[in-house]
């Protein structure tokens, strides 16, 4: 299990990108836009900072209709 960081919705005035285990962009904007299904997830990896890319897992979340 990896470690988690925290939930997207801490993040703030940021573009992001999500990416779903190491492979799928499921979200790319403003935290501010962002559906409320992306901002639950929680974050385990942090990558690049422009924008941010903010890495989750399927291990760390319940994810559904984001496939």
């Amino acid at each position: 299990m990896k470690k988690s960081y925290g939930r997207i919705d801490g993040v703030r005035l940021l573009n992001i990108k999500v990416i779903l285990d190491d492979e799928k962009l499921i979200y790319e904007g403003k935290v501010d836009n962002a559906p409320q299904e992306i901002l639950n997830l929680k974050y385990s990896k942090i990558g690049n900072m422009n924008p941010m890319e903010l890495y989750v897992y399927r291990e760390e979340n319940y994810i559904g209709e984001l496939d």
